[in-house]
């Protein structure tokens, strides 16, 4: 396995419409090597998601208020219907992680993605660096 860095990923747009869009091209780019994924919804911080996110939360994770988890819940492929749902919700989850088939972290988001934390091999980081000059990538740190 590829030794991975950490790095921050900050988009340049202001606009949130923007962060949703990376935060899932980085979650749908890191998918040939997830094995897990999780969640954490709170239903409390912005009723604007839309009736798409509220019904992916409701599949994955229930309709407990004003807090929701998914609980560890293992890939099984990009037509499930639980990892179209992480798809739809995570941008805008209180966390959502995702996970390599050796339960190393992948991908980290926090605060409806206000924090966007990744692990990536050069290649990786590469194909993150050339995304329309969109965003600003910092290392955190070496695995």
């Amino acid at each position: 396995m590829a030794r991975k860095d950490s790095y921050i990923v900050e988009p340049h747009s202001s606009k949130f419409e923007r962060r949703v869009q990376l935060v899932r091209e980085l979650l749908d780019f890191m998918r040939p090597e997830s094995g897990f994924f999780e969640t954490d919804f709170s239903w409390d911080v912005d009723e604007s998601f839309g009736i798409d996110v509220a019904t992916a939360v409701r599949r994955l994770c229930g309709v407990s208020r004003p807090y929701t988890s998914s609980g560890w819940r293992e890939f099984q492929g990009e037509r499930n219907q639980e990892w179209k749902d992480f798809l739809e919700l995570a941008p805008f989850a209180f966390d959502a992680s995702l996970f390599d088939k050796e339960v190393q972290p992948l991908v980290s988001l926090a605060d409806s993605s206000t924090s966007i934390v990744v692990w990536l091999d050069d290649r990786q980081l590469q194909w993150l660096s050339q995304l329309n000059k969109s965003v600003a990538v910092f290392r955190r740190s070496k695995r």
